[in-house]
């Protein structure tokens, strides 16, 4: 099987696509949202958009990202994927405990619970930082499983890791999805058929492939959102939160039954094509662009909240739209729209520059945690949340940044000990054991460890 030399750019192109102009096509003209945009503005975001899309495919041509992607997806299949059940699992205990502690309040799709109820997450601080810092982790993960599927079918990965899975998207569809459940389920899907098709050497079938899986990404979006707020009936939650288990399945199941939403609901928000037209229109009618501002405050808003208690609570579209002083509206943010209203026709080349250096930042540091499970998977949740960075603002990028350097020391840490204490396991085959096993270190031979390869230096001499 051929290894893929730009999948990870790849699955995010496609992605883009899907949701800049597939989804932004139903949003327009099948569900009867219509934008507020002339056509000229919306051609021009067009233009913009296939521009960042050839540069991105441009600079990822680039010898040295290709084989640097090339052995990040190696890593991810081999020094990942044996961590994987322990990183989902690691999350599914935490997520246990917080529901066990807060109930049905620690799931984030709540954020108006009840009249009367304080509103927002009840977790602490470091509550927060442990479950994002472990998101990662089991998304890295679920991204080895699918991709091991993708490879070697439905046998691929053992009984247990695919019960973790149907746990893991169990949850995802409850709304804990820290990047949105409709970009969750249709990324992975992307990951699976483009990798199950470059290895089998059938690129030329990724694009249809993924076209088909995006419709039944918007079949799925429709259906999501006729449940979406069921999670705020004052019924559906008290049943989850019963404690009991058959009100809770009832609880589940009245959750999942499509239902009558608030007007305020509507099948689709307007979408990041039309957000990016919206800011082109902007600035062509104020004639001004913010000349450096919208960086200065996604840095800013990324300093954590431990450090900086009173940092504003605004997004960064809010932001935006105060210097504009345009209408307050549910935008979808996404990089280049962020990078126009900031440099104008510099995004072009500024906004594809930061999201590949990025992606290259961490494919990097991928491609080298060989023998480092936990570091390798989650460097890998954070290459999947560039992956969905479609609708995602530069805030979003540089938080990316800011964890590599505070999250990943952690688990490379923990992926020291990790696999340190699986060697201390696998040492039974020592002299001094009674059963001991000696390997055979002749030429070509390797010792594997936990899934990690230890020994694999060539010949050695015999003592």
């Amino acid at each position: 099987m051929r290894t893929p030399k730009r999948g990870f750019v790849s699955v995010y192109l496609i992605n883009f696509s899907l949701q800049f102009f597939v989804l932004d096509f139903v949003n327009q003209y099948l569900s009867g949202y219509r934008s507020k945009n002339d056509d000229s503005y919306m051609a021009a975001a067009i233009v913009l958009s296939l521009l960042y899309v050839l540069v991105i495919w441009a600079l990822s041509a680039i010898p040295s990202f290709k084989r640097t992607s090339s052995l990040a997806f190696d890593t991810l299949v081999s020094g990942g994927y044996p961590f994987s059940r322990y990183a989902i699992l690691l999350w599914l205990m935490l997520r246990i405990y917080l529901l066990g502690k807060y109930g049905i309040r620690s799931l984030s799709y709540l954020d108006p619970f009840e009249h009367g109820v304080a509103q927002g997450s009840p977790l602490s601080y470091v509550e927060n930082v442990f479950l994002l810092s472990l998101q990662y982790l089991a998304s890295g993960a679920v991204m080895a499983l699918v991709i091991r599927l993708a490879l070697q079918g439905y046998r691929g990965i053992s009984l247990l890791e695919w019960s973790l899975l149907i746990v893991f998207f169990g949850f995802i569809l409850l709304g804990e999805a820290p990047l949105g459940v409709r970009r969750t389920v249709i990324l992975y899907a992307i990951l699976f058929i483009t990798t199950y098709s470059i290895s089998r050497n059938r690129s030329t079938k990724v694009f249809g492939l993924s076209l088909v899986i995006g419709a039944i990404g918007v079949a799925f979006i429709e259906y999501y959102q006729q449940i979406r707020f069921n999670a705020q009936n004052p019924r559906v939650i008290h049943l989850l939160s019963s404690g009991n288990i058959p009100d809770m399945l009832s609880g589940l199941v009245a959750y999942l039954t499509p239902g009558t939403q608030p007007s305020t609901a509507h099948g689709f928000r307007s979408g990041g094509l039309d957000y990016l037209a919206t800011c082109i229109r902007w600035v062509e009618q104020s004639g001004r662009i913010i000349g450096g501002g919208v960086m200065l405050f996604a840095l800013y808003m990324v300093i954590p909240s431990a450090l900086f208690s009173g940092k504003p609570t605004i997004d960064i579209d809010t932001f935006i739209m105060k210097f504009y002083r345009a209408e307050d509206t549910d935008y979808a943010a996404n990089i280049l729209a962020n990078m126009y209203v900031d440099l104008g026709v510099l995004s072009i080349v500024v906004s594809p520059f930061l999201w590949v250096s990025t992606m290259y930042f961490m494919l990097l540091i991928l491609s080298r945690a060989k023998t480092n499970g936990p570091l390798a998977l989650s460097v890998s949740g954070m290459i999947f949340g560039m992956l969905s960075l479609v609708e995602g603002s530069l805030v979003s990028l540089f938080v990316y940044l800011r964890d590599i350097l505070i999250v990943l020391p952690v688990f490379y840490l923990i992926g020291l000990v990790f696999g340190r204490s699986k060697g201390i396991a696998s040492v039974h085959g020592s002299p001094d054991s009674p059963n001991a096993q000696h390997p055979d270190l002749s030429a070509g031979s390797s010792v594997q460890c936990g899934g990690y390869q230890l020994l694999s230096n060539g010949p050695r001499r015999q003592e």
